[in-house]
């Protein structure tokens, strides 16, 4: 209740064929007003190409490029939070692109306090490795753009997909305890900056 809807929708970000999941990508997004305060920002979501070939860093910077460009149409001005998993880590040209071309900045690396700084959020099947055996390179990420907010702590969150509270460290448990994903959920605490 402390929001009203002003806008949201889904788009699509790759004008090619249908049919390859790697190729077919989307993005929601909601523009939500503060009720309190009058603040508007665009809040999105998406999950960039999947590829594991050398293809795939080169299509993660046409669709970052076509849903960034997308959403900063959308917002008219307004902050953008969007997160999601990029599966990009922070050496691609992918993220170099965010956050360099586009301007969007990195929560993780904003942040005032981060509880979790040598962790990232993906992970692999069976175990509490961080994503590239360990090598502490995130995929998953929450960025902004504007100065409608400042990042007061970020945190992986260890606990969010098992039902006992435990990674899995069987392969042959995932699903049967609930260990539903590879990845983590990411808590971010955003305060708004009131602009006069």
């Amino acid at each position: 209740e402390r929001f009203e809807e002003i806008d949201s929708g889904v788009f699509r970000y790759n004008q090619r064929p249908k049919g390859d999941a790697n190729v077919d990508r989307l993005c929601t997004y909601a523009i939500l007003k503060d009720r309190t305060t009058g603040a508007e920002i665009l809040y999105a979501s998406t999950h960039l190409c999947t590829r594991s070939d050398m293809s795939r860093d080169e299509l993660n910077v046409i669709q970052a490029t076509m849903f960034m460009e997308e959403l900063i149409r959308l917002a008219e001005g307004r902050t953008i939070i969007v997160g999601g998993d990029f599966n990009a880590d922070t050496p691609s040209n992918t993220y170099r692109y965010m956050t360099k071309t586009a301007g969007f900045c990195d929560t993780r690396i904003t942040a005032k306090y981060n509880a979790t700084p040598d962790m990232c959020s993906a992970r692999v099947w069976g175990g509490e490795k961080n994503w590239n055996n360990g090598m502490r390179t995130p995929i998953d990420h929450i960025f902004y753009l504007g100065n409608g907010v400042t990042v007061e702590e970020w945190t992986v969150l260890t606990e969010t997909y098992d039902k006992d509270n435990k990674v899995t460290t069987d392969i042959n448990m995932i699903g049967k305890n609930f260990d539903l994903s590879d990845h983590q959920g990411i808590y971010v605490k955003f305060k708004e900056n009131i602009i006069q």
